[in-house]
């Protein structure tokens, strides 16, 4: 497995609990490369997922799953192995661009836990696993800060993020996830410039979605 890292300076804030090589090294398991021919069958659609169970239930944009055929994607771990289809259980309506598939693993995988975004504060050391190619990449920054778009709540990344990260989990300073990487979203800055602003959605706008999808999958818990 060869990786890639990014690091960015960030401003004062609460740094990693565990150190970032071991968020890195407990968390990378989780996470999943994506793949896929658009609609149309023209174009290789790529991006990153999570699983946030132990029996393959993860979470992706909603983009990244309806871009191809019956919301369906094939799912490879970070040796590049193939965990087999990863079928959409749920998604979100409106402006919120997250959604919930199921793969078939053959055996119990490592997962990642949610943890409240609006416990972070601007400034906070954060770290993104994800596959803006077909290696995994590691990108550390912090949390700039949290805007509203059309009343959505949205974590801003100082961040590199690039195309293919989409669905990447954003990991706080205890190697939980607050958000899920979903793009750029332009907007003045103090000085009234505009700038391009790597964002991502947070994990709660999730929750309500991911229950009801546990629930269907195991009724009797």
């Amino acid at each position: 497995m060869k990786i890639v890292l990014f690091a960015l300076c960030f401003i004062a804030g609460r740094v990693f609990a565990l150190g970032w090589q071991e968020i890195v090294a407990r968390s990378s398991g989780a996470i999943v490369h994506l793949e896929g021919l658009s609609v149309d069958g023209r174009d290789r659609m790529t991006g990153t997922g999570f699983f946030i169970t132990s029996d393959g239930v993860l979470i992706t944009n909603r983009h990244m799953a309806e871009s191809v055929p019956d919301g369906s994607l094939v799912a490879y771990s970070i040796f590049g192995e193939r965990l087999g289809s990863a079928k959409l259980e749920a998604d979100t309506v409106g402006t919120v661009d997250l959604a919930v598939m199921k793969v078939a693993v053959k055996k119990p995988v490592v997962y990642l836990s949610p943890h409240k975004w609006d416990s972070a504060q601007a400034g906070d050391s954060s770290v993104i696993l994800g596959f803006p190619g077909n290696e995994l990449t590691i990108s550390k920054g912090s949390v700039g800060g949290f805007i509203d778009v059309d009343g959505k709540p949205l974590v801003e990344l100082r961040a590199d993020v690039s195309y293919g990260s989409s669905g990447s989990p954003v990991l706080d300073t205890d190697g939980n996830v607050l958000g899920v990487v979903t793009g750029t979203v332009t907007g003045p800055n103090a000085l009234g410039q505009k700038i391009e602003v790597n964002y991502a959605e947070p994990i709660e706008l999730a929750t309500d979605m991911v229950s009801a999808v546990l629930h269907k999958i195991h009724p009797e818990r």
